[in-house]
């Protein structure tokens, strides 16, 4: 068997260690920064959300990767109406972090059967809250 001279071991190393680094439009920030990324958070930054859009039903459980996040309590906290009703609602997805203050989530309307819209928006923390930076049509019935 050959052996890989030692420069395209190490140029290997680099390159993989290149990889590895956090991508450019992430800051990593001072070690320890990093957001815990827990349910009450994920919860707290969609009652902010919830806050903003202003909206009159708001369906407390979101759509989590490893599934469904019970958010009453903190949309209660927020003051979010929850009538649970089926036919109108604002749903949401759990939010996803592209760094420490920005984060992306997808927002459902959704008003009976035929009739609703889809957005993903942007979220910035801003003074410790989440304020919403742009906002992008997904989906439309």
């Amino acid at each position: 068997m050959k052996q890989m001279p030692l420069i395209a071991v190490l140029s290997l190393c680099f390159a993989l260690s290149a990889c590895a680094q956090t991508p450019p439009h992430v800051e990593a920030g001072p070690v320890g920064s990093r957001l815990a990324i827990t349910d009450d958070l994920q919860c707290r930054i969609l009652a902010d959300l919830g806050q903003a859009l202003s909206a009159d039903n708001f369906d407390p459980q979101v759509d989590g990767e490893g599934g469904k996040i019970d958010c009453t309590t903190a949309f209660r906290s927020a003051g979010l109406p929850m009538t649970g009703s089926e036919e109108r609602s604002v749903r949401f997805g759990a939010p996803q972090f592209t760094g420490d203050d920005e984060a992306f989530v997808r927002t459902d309307f959704v008003c009976r059967r035929l009739c609703g819209h889809g957005e993903m928006i942007t979220l910035h923390l801003d003074g410790g809250r989440w304020t919403i930076a742009n906002r992008k049509t997904t989906w439309m019935s």
